[in-house]
């Protein structure tokens, strides 16, 4: 018997796919709401950019301890140079609303505007977080190792197609 089941991190996007009538659960990768040794294969794609490096060794654990022996494990797009902040800059709020208002339109424009104004009312620092704030990285070495670490043996790593600076990984569990 063949299936599969969809892991998301929030609620909400759990919701969406459920629509679809698609097999999915809410969960992290550092606590999966799964036995052990129930996965013949697991796939995660462009997932560890956006985990903290801190819950990098837990979240290959988990992983390493929901597969079967034997199970393949797929580990995509790990970037391995450190991505650089896209948040643009700006020396004024009119220049941060006007760069919004052309580039993503009224309702980001107002939002924004919202925010600021509700900074200036309560006295709050204006807190704008970057697009690289949570964004993890590794060497193929320091990658490999982990995943080592974690209990699994590469298979053999190679380099995304798109984007160039990051790795994907095939590792499995022994037998």
């Amino acid at each position: 018997m063949h299936s599969a089941l969809g892991l998301l991190a929030t609620e909400e996007e759990v919701e969406l796919v459920r629509r679809a009538g698609l097999p999915v659960r809410q969960g992290l990768s550092d606590h999966l709401p799964l036995p052990d040794a129930v996965a013949s294969v697991v796939v995660c794609n462009s997932v560890f950019p956006v985990i903290p490096r801190e819950k990098i060794p837990a979240s290959l654990r988990e992983i390493r301890r929901i597969a079967k022996p034997g199970a393949r494990i797929f580990i995509g797009e790990v970037p391995f140079v450190e991505a650089k902040d896209p948040t643009p800059q700006f020396n004024s709020r009119r220049r941060a609303l006007s760069y919004l208002y052309r580039e993503h339109g009224l309702r980001t424009w107002f939002g924004m505007l919202r925010r600021m104004v509700w900074w200036q009312i309560t006295g709050q620092p204006a807190v704008i977080r970057p697009g690289t704030a949570v964004s993890f990285f590794a060497s193929a070495e320091e990658f490999i190792e982990m995943g080592k670490t974690a209990g699994m043996e590469i298979v053999r790593h190679w380099q995304s197609d798109y984007p160039t600076t990051r790795n994907n990984y095939l590792f499995s569990i022994p037998s």
